[in-house]
């Protein structure tokens, strides 16, 4: 073992102001940032915002301090196919709804993994979350769950309030709530309590949990009316609907036919394998499962998706080579390794440090082709238009190459063989590992 030292470091210090540069370097940086300085102006100057295959795609949302990207991305995927159906310009959909009934079944499905463990201790509960209990992050199958189960409203129906798009009060609430609950399920079971009886306390809980959900997002419609101009601007009216009726009426996208296709090229994973993300489910014993490929098929299988005019959500890593107020994503963005002298990772070294991971759900909704071979692709994001060009980045190719981990992809653009590897049985694999 060998301690850095006093010497060490004046050494360090000494070499550093031999290379002038290192000092006007250093004061450019001080002064604008690491992030302006090594911003890479030919490539803002050479990224289009022309797409030769782009879907139309009309409404933004903004998730604003809330952690709702997979929600919003998902109502992003479907709106268009409800607008159309119900005829009219675009149909603002309820992210509120869906994130109230979302929290209610995270708290179920943690209550249910305790009451359906015999043995179970808080060593058993590490393993489901404990540090982070009910958390507001998810995934493509959360947002199919929920809206197969209940339904969809249009957010006039249940709208946007101000713990929705700012949640933190209310997780941490909530959590506190749900981690109460679980040490008297516990004190339960060490007192030997039937099945029933801590059934019985845990439909208690819930309704306790449906009463601050309610109190902070408003209460759930069981049925409704809805009121809305037509694209020849006729005045409509939808009467006493549910929910699941709304759905199922005016949403003609079969969400079960569309699957994640992932590109998880890491230590332990292998393509044309299957793999469940372990104890991280919504709706309780609804699984989260990729098929794991690699990087160009999930090009092709975007592309073709695109060509049939169904966009593209995506999961990918945003910690770095974007930037928001330009809306641009490239992998060569910023010039960090000429300033810094410091190597990128590759795609595998990164997810196997586990240095990137699905931290962002977005939606493509188109791409540039040039002899059949992606340039750039069109991204909607849900973070309003303020900051974005139109809500929109425009991915370069390498950014996909580098950062995208997985996309939703509708099953019948599979190969035979490619549907033969999804359903084989899948891998488990820890929560911690990136998806």
């Amino acid at each position: 073992m060998q301690d850095l030292t006093i010497e060490n470091i004046n050494n360090f210090k000494n070499n550093y102001l031999k290379d002038k540069n290192n000092k006007i370097i250093e004061n450019g940086i001080k002064n604008i940032g690491i992030e302006n300085f090594c911003l890479d102006r030919d490539i803002v100057n050479k990224t289009s915002r022309l797409f030769n295959i782009e879907l139309t795609h009309k409404k933004i949302y903004n998730q604003k301090d809330s952690y709702l990207c997979w929600i919003y991305t998902g109502i992003s995927l479907i709106e268009d196919n409800i607008a159309e159906n119900l005829n009219v310009e675009e149909c603002n959909l309820s992210a509120n709804y869906l994130s109230f009934l979302d929290k209610l079944e995270k708290s179920n499905t943690l209550y249910n993994k305790i009451i359906e463990n015999k043995d179970f201790d808080l060593e058993e509960f590490k393993k489901i979350k404990f540090q982070i209990g009910v958390t507001e992050g998810g995934y493509f199958e959360y947002f199919k769950n929920l809206i197969n189960k209940y339904g969809i409203v249009p957010n006039d129906v249940m709208p946007e309030v101000k713990s929705t798009s700012k949640s933190w009060n209310l997780i941490v609430l909530y959590n506190e709530k749900v981690k109460k609950d679980i040490f008297k399920l516990i004190e339960l079971k060490k007192a030997n309590k039937t099945i029933e009886e801590q059934y019985m306390q845990k439909e208690k809980m819930l309704e306790e949990n449906y009463n601050i959900l309610a109190k902070c997002l408003g209460d759930l419609p069981n049925n409704f009316n809805y009121e809305y101009k037509d694209k020849e601007g006729n005045i409509k009216q939808i009467k006493n609907i549910t929910p699941l009726e709304f759905k199922e009426k005016y949403l003609s996208i079969n969400l079960d036919n569309m699957i994640s296709i992932g590109s998880i090229k890491m230590f332990n994973k292998e393509f044309n394998k299957v793999y469940k993300k372990n104890n991280i489910e919504n709706v309780y014993n609804k699984d989260v499962e990729f098929l794991n490929l690699p990087i160009t098929r999930l090009k092709e299988l975007a592309i073709k998706q695109l060509q049939n005019k169904i966009p593209i959500y995506i999961y990918c890593s945003m910690k770095k080579m974007r930037n928001f107020e330009l809306s641009i994503m490239d992998s060569k963005l910023y010039n960090f390794k000429e300033v810094f002298n410091i190597e990128p990772l590759t795609k595998e070294e990164a997810l196997s440090t586990y240095d990137i991971g699905t931290d962002h759900a977005m939606l493509i909704t188109g791409v540039h082709l040039e002899a059949n071979k992606p340039i750039r692709w069109k991204v909607i994001d849900s973070y309003g238009t303020e900051n974005h060009t139109d809500g929109t980045y425009v991915m370069n190719d390498n950014y996909f190459e580098d950062f995208v981990l997985c996309t939703i992809i509708d099953k019948s653009f599979l190969t035979n063989e490619e549907i033969k590897n999804y359903e084989q049985e899948p891998i488990i694999f820890d929560e911690n590992d990136p998806f």
